[in-house]
């Protein structure tokens, strides 16, 4: 099992086949709204990383060219080596067959007036007299005012600008007639990842798809997490008091968040999207009858802790990233624990005090089981009860392991009919007796009886800094 996820594979005929979180509706939506402005758009898609917008983005844009809509996706965050985006994104445009094959004299000729406009257009002194500049008669009156020796650099410096923003205009000119002959309009280009490259490479992007590529006939669709474009912006300008909400403004016309997933769904897409299958249905664990509801047990247990504590999907990314890792640690042929490793991720994400308690051994048993509390729903289907009752009882003796105490001193005290003191089920209350149960099986089954926590916790700190960077 890699700690790569595998990229999805989308099916030309039917792009939504796979997406596991029911979003054709919303690429079906999002489609006519970008049919009705072919005289050109910036939409933005605004979710945080790890909401899957990088898959939804492929596989809309598949849903597009199947209906005859030229589009283009261009990964700015691969692409940020490069210190001009207008060479990037004509690059993008040379690679589409309207282009490259149909219009290929008129495309050279639009690459040939980008030319001299990709270079850095102003030098620093002229550039804040400039911007002020609306004609050459002007910029003519304002030279004759300043000194002879400024003149000379001041004069050759409009002179550039003013045959710049000529360029820019025959540029723009000639992509609009060249887009208005395409069939089916307008060209779609997706650009994503542009709030994970450079800030300066960012920002870049923005200004020159507004500056250069603000035509009719060509709709922009950004894929971004806009709260960290606008962290981009601010480093960018060097200040954390600009209003990078304003900044962004001028640039998008229209912003979508894709809603969220039923948490159920989002669940299933990561066990999937992260290839759990691979270890919970691997030869070595098909041949333990006890361990057959492990994938099923990790999924329910996952999704209940999940809702209960309200953690975003990134956090919900990361968690499962992080067991995947954790995972990895184990050697092949050995047991995992997947479902204690799970707990102790979302602990250590939600209560490091308790987390720290539990790898210093402050706790009393009875201390931990009180403290699980908070980390489940107070009320939970019989049909998960299992599930939960199995966690329970192994993650409390696993504990009571780390304590030095022989595993059955526990197993028996778990319960005894009548004693208040004795440690009943948080999640079985009709019949708390069958914590004792589960203890006593766990306690006597060579399945890790004598396992202790921090065997598990140990792994955990090998992969304590790891970050995913999938954004599906």
């Amino acid at each position: 099992m890699s700690v790569r996820s595998p990229e999805i594979s989308i099916d030309e005929n039917n792009p939504f086949s796979k997406c596991a979180l029911g979003r054709k509706r919303y690429a079906e939506i999002l489609s006519e709204i970008v049919k009705t402005h072919d005289d050109g758009m910036v939409l933005a898609l605004d979710n945080p990383w790890g909401t899957g917008k990088s898959t939804f983005v492929k596989m809309w844009r598949q849903y597009l060219s199947n209906q005859s809509i030229e589009t283009i996706y261009f990964n700015a965050w691969e692409n940020d080596f490069e210190q001009d985006a207008l060479t990037s994104i004509l690059a993008e445009l040379s690679e589409l067959e309207f282009f490259k094959k149909k219009n290929l004299t008129s495309f050279k000729k639009l690459v040939k007036r980008a030319g001299p406009l990709a270079p850095k257009l102003i030098p620093k002194l002229a550039k804040a007299i400039v911007r002020r500049l609306t004609d050459e008669e002007f910029a003519s009156g304002l030279i004759e005012g300043v000194t002879e020796a400024a003149s000379d650099g001041l004069a050759e410096s409009i002179k550039e600008y003013a045959e710049k923003k000529k360029g820019l205009y025959d540029f723009k000119s000639d992509l609009t007639k060249l887009l208005s002959k395409l069939e089916s309009k307008p060209l779609v280009f997706f650009i994503d990842e542009l709030d994970r490259c450079r800030p300066d490479y960012a920002v870049h992007t923005l200004e020159v798809m507004k500056h250069f590529f603000d035509v009719k006939g060509i709709v922009f669709v950004l894929s971004i997490d806009k709260t960290q474009l606008k962290h981009a912006v601010r480093g960018v300008y060097g200040s954390e008091q600009m209003d990078a909400s304003e900044y962004l403004r001028r640039f998008i016309d229209l912003e979508y968040s894709l809603p969220r997933p039923n948490n159920l769904d989002f669940v299933k897409f990561l066990y999937k999207h992260f290839s759990f299958s691979e270890y919970f249905e691997s030869e070595f664990r098909s041949n333990h009858e006890e361990l057959k509801n492990d994938g099923r047990n990790l999924i329910v247990l996952s999704n209940l802790m999940f809702i209960e504590l309200d953690l975003s999907l990134r956090e919900q990314e990361k968690t499962l990233a992080n067991l995947k890792a954790a995972i990895l640690c184990f050697r092949k042929n050995s047991y995992a624990f997947p479902e204690l490793l799970l707990v102790l991720l979302v602990i250590r994400l939600k209560d490091k005090a308790f987390y720290q308690g539990i790898v210093s051994q402050k706790f009393e048993v009875k201390e931990i089981q009180e403290k699980l509390r908070a980390f489940f729903p107070k009320k939970v289907s019989e049909e998960f009860e299992d599930a939960l009752l199995g966690m329970e009882a192994r993650f409390l003796l696993t504990y009571h392991n780390s304590l030095n105490f022989k595993s059955n001193d526990f197993q028996f005290s778990v319960h005894i009919d009548g004693d208040e003191d004795s440690l009943q089920s948080l999640f079985s209350t009709k019949e708390p007796g069958r914590l004792g149960e589960f203890v006593r099986a766990y306690g006597n089954n060579f399945r890790g009886g004598n396992l202790k926590i921090h065997a598990l916790t140990e792994k955990i700190s090998l992969i304590a800094d790891l970050q995913t960077n999938d954004d599906n």
